[in-house]
């Protein structure tokens, strides 16, 4: 499916990326050493014309200034090649033009990758502002390394800012939207860090290659994954000097002496700014971190503990729904023949036991919390009823974003029921206007809001949602008959549409139908009756 970017934000982002790119540029030109190329030089060595002084280096004429294939110049030889017709210089406003046009490509492989492909990370709109952020501060920081450190390796130049961000977004978003966007990263460095070769490109490739050999973005460890970093930096840099300086130089130097300790200083690096941008990602940008979802699946959560203080058995369907929400979880996951579970289990957890939070304003209006015959609905009309019911949504939503939620919870709070009909009261409203001969009533003004569910792990907890409710309510029926109506109720659901926007594919929604269906049996039967001794 596609997923419709807000064209806005987007618009913002390249705005702001560009501006980052702009601004990174000018940090070069106006502080940095610059690298000459041979076919920016009209001649091949540069002499002097005249007795000249530079940086308080007297030249006589007729000496060697720069030889070629040296790079690195300083601004006052910049002048001086520029004034004499010894340089080959780009017009400003065509090398502005061609960033723009670079700068362009590379956002409209993005659009591609999630508008056209139909690529599996939800809610794209929602992350630009920490995706923009992300970039920035990398781009920059990557053009004020340039310059503070010009002599530094070119390989551990690059290594910091492309592997803090596939860290980075690795444990916030699906496994491919972060390596594709951490390459889309690299090639946008690649002007600002123009020394850089193909064996520093290849280098940092095998280093991410590395980092991606992580089991589970939900077990992630990132100690563990800067140290595989490092210690592929530490050999990839002794093979890169060595095929360059064969053994002119001491291994032992090359080795102890030079890889090692960058490579450790990289890992240093990488590990605090990782740190650093989850914190910012939690705190400001309210992101999924592993940290925040770990925090809220804690029983003592004080949201958890109004929810069943005040409506004690919809904290038993939300423990329910958790339950049959991780059954299904692991089967998809056991589907996954990859390294990297498709579905974040934490994610799950945490949607499944916030998907109802909404029903602590209201609890005494839904059946689960209603005591013996006291059920209120009795005294309201059925619409009346049926807006009730609906907006135990809007106030989820509202209560998960007042205690700053994660997005991708309130994600799921939002679209637990998509676009359901409250079937109940719509029948009984239809009864009503049918029984005195009036309109029928609009199936409309009985539709929760939507949206439908998206993500994988929306999608989960959608169907635990609908599968635990039934069940609970037909508490009495036979296994076989329960079955049959939970197949019956989903099969209604698809042919509604309400999982035609999920990025769920057709095989792993199967897996998860016979999980989900298993474990509310199961759980419908668990107890054994208890038998009283004559």
């Amino acid at each position: 499916m596609k997923f419709k970017i807000d064209k806005k934000s987007f618009s913002l982002l390249i705005f702001i990326v560009f501006l980052s790119c702009f601004f990174a540029r000018m940090l070069s030109l106006s502080y940095g050493t610059f690298l000459l190329t041979e076919d920016q030089l009209v001649e091949k060595n540069i002499y002097a014309t005249q007795k000249i002084s530079i940086e308080g280096q007297f030249f006589e004429k007729g000496d060697l200034i720069m030889a070629s294939g040296e790079g690195h110049a300083t601004k006052e030889i910049i002048s001086m090649l520029k004034e004499e017709g010894r340089l080959r210089t780009a017009d400003w406003s065509f090398k502005l033009l061609s960033d723009t046009l670079y700068f362009l490509l590379l956002l409209s492989l993005v659009w591609i990758a999630v508008e056209k492909v139909g690529y599996p990370i939800s809610n794209f709109s929602h992350n630009l502002n920490f995706l923009t952020f992300l970039a920035s501060c990398l781009i920059i920081s990557a053009s004020l390394i340039s310059i503070l450190k010009p002599d530094l390796n070119p390989t551990f130049q690059l290594a910091i800012p492309i592997s803090t961000c596939l860290l980075t977004l690795i444990i916030l978003y699906p496994f491919r939207f972060a390596l594709i966007y951490s390459l889309l990263m690299l090639y946008l460095l690649i002007p600002i860090l123009p020394h850089l070769e193909i064996s520093n490109l290849v280098g940092i490739f095998s280093a991410l290659a590395a980092i991606v050999g992580i089991k589970d973005r939900s077990k992630i460890k990132l100690f563990e994954s800067v140290g595989f970093l490092v210690l592929f930096l530490w050999l990839l840099d002794s093979l890169i000097h060595f095929s360059k300086y064969g053994t002119n130089t001491s291994i032992t130097d090359v080795i102890l002496m030079q890889s090692l300790p960058g490579s450790v200083i990289v890992g240093v690096f990488v590990f605090s700014l990782v740190t650093l941008f989850l914190k910012i990602a939690k705190k400001n940008f309210l992101l999924s971190t592993p940290e925040a979802l770990i925090e809220l699946s804690a029983p003592d959560h004080f949201l958890l503990s109004q929810l069943a203080e005040k409506a004690p058995g919809t904290m038993a369907h939300v423990h329910a729904v958790q339950e049959i929400a991780e059954a299904g979880c692991s089967a998809i996951s056991s589907m996954s023949q990859s390294s990297s579970s498709p579905v974040n289990p934490w994610l799950v957890r945490a949607g499944a036991l916030f998907h109802d939070i909404g029903k602590i304003e209201r609890p005494h209006f839904f059946s689960e919390n209603q005591k013996d015959s006291e059920n209120p609905h009795e005294d309201l009309s059925p619409q009346m009823s049926a807006r009730l019911l609906i907006s135990h949504v809007k106030s989820g939503v509202e209560l998960a974003k007042a205690n700053k939620l994660p997005d991708r919870v309130i994600s799921i709070i939002k679209s637990h029921h998509g676009q359901t009909l409250a079937g109940h009261f719509y029948t009984l409203a239809k009864e009503q206007a049918e029984a005195v001969g009036a309109t029928p009533p609009n199936d409309k003004d009985f539709r929760y809001p939507g949206p439908k569910p998206k993500a994988i792990e929306e999608v989960i907890v959608s169907l635990a949602d609908a599968v635990e409710a039934i069940s609970r309510s037909l508490r009495d029926l036979p296994s076989e008959d329960l079955i049959k109506v939970l197949k019956e109720e989903i099969e209604a659901r698809e042919s509604e549409g309400h999982f035609s926007e999920s990025e769920i594919t057709t095989a792993q929604f199967s897996v998860l139908k016979k999980a989900v269906l298993e474990e509310a049996v199961l759980r419908h039967h668990r107890r054994i009756g208890y038998i009283k001794e004559s």
